[in-house]
């Protein structure tokens, strides 16, 4: 499909509208200024076009109610598309320095963040009501909808998290158990033929890159 203007990585990928959009990191030069890109539309092989950039990374993508919204893993950012190059500042969202996932659970639009391993729902412009931290868990990684339920994976620890309501997180399981590694992500999920699986990956620790182990486990409970 073509390389997406001068960015690093894509880290987000979402079917809206009909169109193909990506969210994107930084640049790959080094000594560019701002490294910031934002997201890109596909319209057609080698043509990506640019959607804008809010003055922070939109890195992952989640769509709500014929909206289009852009995850940061800065400043706890979170945007709402609104067309053009215009986004609407929607973030930060509280205690958190990047907003990493999203899922739509009876309704409501959930955010799972970093540092605090808390999830948080969406209320409207800078109103996030808290939905409880994952344990002692840091970070709120993948998160899907299974049997009704909201499930989330996490790190350091790759436990698996049942939202009973409230402020309430059941653990339901740890899904790696690897010795002397700083981090265990439970990292994305799917539903499948009647099951809710889970990728996990393994990382070194001290900012090593995350190593993913191509393992998938169905989860229950």
């Amino acid at each position: 499909c073509g390389k997406v203007a001068d960015v690093r990585s894509i880290s987000g990928l979402i079917s809206f509208g009909g169109k193909l959009y990506a969210g994107t990191g930084t640049t790959g030069a080094w000594r560019d200024t701002p490294r910031h890109r934002g997201m890109y539309r596909f319209d057609g092989i080698g043509k990506w076009t640019d959607c804008g950039c809010p003055g922070l990374r939109v890195v992952h993508l989640g769509a709500h109610n014929g909206a289009l919204y852009g995850l940061s893993y800065d400043a706890g950012g979170f945007f709402k598309y609104r067309g053009g190059k215009d986004w609407q500042r929607l973030g930060p969202v509280t205690d958190s320095t990047q907003a990493y996932s999203m899922a739509i659970h009876q309704g409501r639009l959930r955010v799972g963040t970093w540092p605090t391993g808390t999830v948080f729902a969406l209320d409207g412009p800078q109103k996030w009501t808290n939905n409880g931290r994952l344990g002692d868990e840091k970070e709120v990684m993948g998160m899907a909808v299974y049997n009704g339920k909201l499930y989330a994976g996490t790190l350091p620890l790759a436990d698996m998290y049942r939202f009973d309501g409230g402020r309430k997180w059941t653990n339901v399981g740890q899904l790696d158990k690897t010795p002397k590694v700083r981090y265990r992500r439970a990292w994305t999920m799917a539903v499948y033929d009647g099951k809710l699986f889970d990728r996990r990956a393994v990382g070194a620790g001290g900012g090593g890159a995350a190593e993913a182990d191509g393992d998938l486990r169905s989860v229950t409970g």
